[in-house]
């Protein structure tokens, strides 16, 4: 199948770049690089062109950073490299991803799925076991395709279909929410999230983000307290109904 390696890596970052450079290169994969985007170096008219902050007091408890701007807005450039490449799917990488078993395994495992998928997980956010029940598991050459009741957390290692990115252009060409939250809500952007496991990425807990100038420091004076606490209810309900429709469509694919 046709697909591309890209690694999301700021201007700045070139000893990360290195060490994602030499860790494909041990594996006999080239990539592409996307410049990442450095969210206080943006006006404010280039943050409002697709952050919204009506819809972010709408959909989330608290402002954005410019650092998760810039970071929701890097991965929509991987996304449109997909679309202009035509890829059958892009691996996008973030540069402070670890590769910890054989990256090509898992592209043959990806290319023996046989049913058409959007988007799927090569890492979660640490290391910790995941807690979410498994709803959907399908095996394929020595790996598993993987569905969980919530979406595992993390974006240091995804693969994004051709038909899943030119989805999530559209989809977030006006967006309020961070970029991995707003993933916790696939139903919003028509595509389904799997997990390959066991995971074949791992992110450094080690690094702090670049993009995020904040250093993952959140302003909690800026959080609604009421307003979270309903978000995360209505979230609750709305992804158990979804998710009967993601098990209707998959298990009868396995038919």
């Amino acid at each position: 199948m046709n697909n591309e390696i890209f690694v999301i890596n700021l201007d700045k970052s070139t000893s990360r770049l290195e060490t994602s450079t030499q860790q494909l290169k041990a594996a006999g994969l080239s990539f592409t690089r996307i410049p990442a985007v450095y969210g206080a170096d943006l006006s404010k008219t280039e943050k409002n062109t697709h952050y919204s902050s009506d819809l972010n007091h709408k959909l989330f408890y608290r402002k954005l950073n410019d650092g998760e701007i810039g970071a929701y807005l890097s991965h929509r450039k991987a996304w449109q490299a997909i679309v202009d490449k035509e890829l059958d799917y892009g691996i996008v990488f973030e540069d402070d991803f670890i590769l910890r078993d054989d990256l090509n395994k898992a592209i043959e495992n990806i290319n023996a799925i046989p049913f058409e998928w959007d988007y799927i997980k090569l890492a979660s956010y640490n290391s910790k076991e995941i807690k979410q029940k498994v709803i959907y598991q399908k095996r394929l050459i020595d790996m598993d395709l993987v569905a969980y009741t919530k979406v595992v957390t993390g974006a240091s290692a995804t693969v994004i279909s051709y038909k899943a990115a030119k989805e999530l252009l559209v989809k977030t060409e006006r967006f309020g929410r961070p970029f991995d939250t707003d993933l916790q809500y696939w139903w919003e952007k028509n595509i389904h999230i799997f997990c390959l496991l066991p995971f074949v990425s791992a992110q450094d807990e080690n690094m702090l983000s670049d993009i995020d100038s904040t250093g993952g420091k959140r302003n909690k004076s800026n959080n609604r307290f009421f307003q979270r606490q309903f978000i995360q209810i209505k979230k609750f309900f709305l992804n158990r109904h979804h998710n009967a429709a993601f098990l209707a469509k998959y298990n009868n694919l396995d038919l």
